[in-house]
């Protein structure tokens, strides 16, 4: 669960760092099926937690275990790393 402030921070700079290292135009020219589906894995990642830093803001509260944003960035977290 990410509830202080300071995890919250930290988690966003590492996806941050994570996601322009995953969106170099390296990896986006890469024309092979397993490249493009990690790709779109990656973007749907990406969604996910765009859409809990909206949640957060919106709510003004820590995002926490009930959350079904959360819920969604698991899974396709736990999607990508298999």
């Amino acid at each position: 669960m990410l509830t202080r402030s300071s995890d919250k921070s930290m988690f966003m700079l590492r996806f941050k760092a994570f996601w322009e290292c995953t969106s170099s135009p390296t990896m986006a020219s890469s024309s092979s099926v397993g490249d493009k589906q990690l790709q779109r894995i990656i973007r749907d990642l990406h969604d996910a937690v765009m859409e809990l830093s909206k949640e957060h803001k919106e709510c003004g509260e820590p995002i926490t275990d009930d959350s079904a944003s959360l819920h969604k960035f698991f899974y396709k977290l736990e999607y990508l790393l298999q």
